[in-house]
């Protein structure tokens, strides 16, 4: 999960610098017999995917797939409003973004019913995506809407040296929420301003950021968000404010802090790190041999909130659904996919890609790589609501002020109230 926040249709009185800020670049040739296909994406230069868009024109010449890259995951979910609010003619075909706006985009532009192409394609299979990867993709009504092609989570980054400065085994991360304060008691150093830990939200300044792992601890602590059909809220429980409070009386206590030093990891200002995968290579870089990683710890059991990003064919005629079947199609190929993995520090959620040999050699020499292989035994998803930024939004909202001293209990009930009230039987 990179940086996410919603954007409200309010934007779209900006609609002219939008179109003038994020034109596309064309690939290919531009031979007018070519069906043009508009790619709108969020990895661009970083993972290729410019480079793989020309390699997929050069090798189909009946296709032009324009690739359009948006620096963030908001900055094309806003492109999508205003195209769609202004009645523009320029609108995608297929679209590359985060696991938590397929819904939000159906809203937006009917999404293609993906059932009907596995249906038709016998080398491409459904069921060998994983349950978790398959309850993203799946609309209220029962249409598959995206395919989720790459798989991030959370996990617990460490300082081997600083674990061995502190009579800590450097080889065994803790497991649970006991063991991690255990360890960040011993670690934390307030003359020498080192932190036990961090968690990943206090480096994200979005609603999402904390969202996110708020809720994969209260799962780790035997709570639910939402009920079995995403309907009604279902976090007014104990769990629910044991997972603030994980992190609200590790700010009391001063073995961890709500506003670190700038790259406090990095820079060997805490001792362990809760941080996205897509680290990896960032600390690795920094650390060398002294980086560990472990899988990121719940109270009891780990939870990890999955993220990824998906694919999304938007509903148009039939031959540019099936040129942008075939587009799709070429991003789960092991060559350009594993690439991709690589690149960004993330799993193939496709189960015979996971099964290459390629993968599970790399896999075999990739330490972070194969404590996220370990997470997604045990991950969990957001909700599949088209409206599911709009509860981030309301939970945040309520809880920030806990990180400076208000009550969690009456904060987690406020929170859950208005949740119900507003986005309850929905």
């Amino acid at each position: 999960m990179k940086r996410v926040f919603f954007v409200s249709m309010a934007i779209v009185c900006v609609a002219g610098f939008v179109f003038t800020a994020c034109q596309g670049k064309t690939q290919g040739n531009s031979s007018p017999e070519r069906l043009t296909l508009n790619f709108w994406e969020m990895y661009g230069p970083t993972c290729d995917f410019d480079k793989i868009t020309d390699e997929y024109n050069a090798a189909h010449p009946e296709v032009r797939v324009i690739d359009t890259y948006f620096p963030s995951h908001a900055e094309l979910l806003q492109r999508l409003q205003v195209s769609a609010a202004a009645g523009s003619g320029e609108k995608p075909d297929v679209i590359f973004y985060d696991c938590i706006y397929p819904t939000v985009t159906d809203s937006i532009y009917t999404l293609v019913d993906l059932r009907d192409y596995f249906a038709k394609d016998s080398s491409f299979k459904y069921e060998d995506f994983y349950p978790v990867f398959q309850r993203f993709g799946t609309a209220p009504d029962g249409r598959v809407i995206s395919l989720h092609t790459w798989a991030n989570c959370l996990v617990l980054f460490y300082n081997k040296s600083i674990f061995r400065a502190k009579g800590l085994d450097p080889d065994t991360p803790p497991k649970n929420w006991q063991e991690m304060y255990s360890y960040a008691r011993k670690i934390q150093d307030t003359r020498a301003g080192i932190w036990g830990f961090l968690g990943n939200f206090v480096l994200d300044n979005s609603h999402e950021g904390f969202g996110w792992e708020w809720q994969s601890q209260t799962v780790s602590a035997g709570g639910k968000i939402w009920d079995d059909t995403y309907t009604h809220p279902a976090f007014n429980s104990s769990a629910a404010v044991e997972a603030l409070t994980f992190y609200t009386d590790a700010f009391k206590e001063g073995i961890s802090t709500i506003s670190p030093p700038e790259q406090a990891f990095i820079n060997g200002l805490t001792g362990m790190q809760i941080a996205g995968s897509w680290m990896q290579n960032t600390f690795s870089s920094a650390l060398g041999d002294d980086l560990g990683v472990g899988v990121w710890p719940g109270k009891n059991n780990p939870a990890p909130n999955v993220g990824g990003e998906h694919f999304m064919i938007v509903k148009s005629d039939e031959t540019r659904q099936q040129a942008s079947w075939e587009f799709v199609k070429y991003w789960f190929t092991p060559k350009v996919h594993l690439r991709v993995a690589r690149a960004e520090g993330k799993t193939p959620t496709y189960k015979p890609l996971e099964q290459n040999s390629e993968y599970a050699a790399w896999l075999a020499s990739n330490d972070t790589m194969k404590v996220i292989a370990e997470s997604m035994n045990s991950a969990t998803n957001r909700a599949v609501r088209p409206d599911y930024p709009t509860f981030t939004e309301i939970v945040f909202k309520h809880i920030e002020p806990v990180f400076y001293g208000a009550d969690a209990n009456a904060a987690i009930q406020a929170a859950f109230a208005e949740v119900e009230s507003t986005m309850g039987n929905r």
